[in-house]
């Protein structure tokens, strides 16, 4: 069964995990069996226990150059504001839409009756050139 341990360098900073095979005899002092615990930023394996590599100042500072995750609370209402924009705009355009719409009808209503007008009136000029029998 293959197993991972851990490499670390002459000062006991964690390098890499390397897989071995479970039974196989390690004599390289750089290699280490033990998992460093979770949470240590820059693992140093010394006097026979993981510890924290770095200083308390160094932590300080990675800590100030990884960007913090926005709250929640306040992503989802960033969202709900920026939906809100929208429905807003798409009820604007929806209303301009149904203006524009109903300018249209009527505009096509007024063309079908002028339409309308203009058939009756040559239909009134044909009738009366077949009266006077010009047709």
């Amino acid at each position: 069964m293959v197993i991972q341990v851990h490499r670390v360098d002459k000062d006991g900073f964690y390098m890499e995990p390397v897989l071995i095979e479970q039974n196989d005899v390690i004599e390289d002092e750089n290699i280490v069996t033990i998992d460093p615990p979770e949470g240590l930023y820059k693992p140093r394996w010394l006097d026979g226990e993981w510890l924290e590599g770095l200083t308390s100042e160094e932590i300080e500072e990675i800590k100030k150059t990884v960007p913090q995750e926005p709250d929640p609370i306040e992503q989802l209402q960033a969202e709900n504001a920026a939906l809100m924009m929208q429905v807003a705009q798409l009820e604007a355009k929806n209303e301009q839409q149904a203006g524009d719409t109903a300018f249209l009808i009527l505009k096509n209503v007024e063309l079908e009756a002028q339409a309308t007008q203009t058939a009756q009136e040559q239909a009134s000029l044909l009738m009366e050139l077949t009266m006077k029998g010009v047709l």
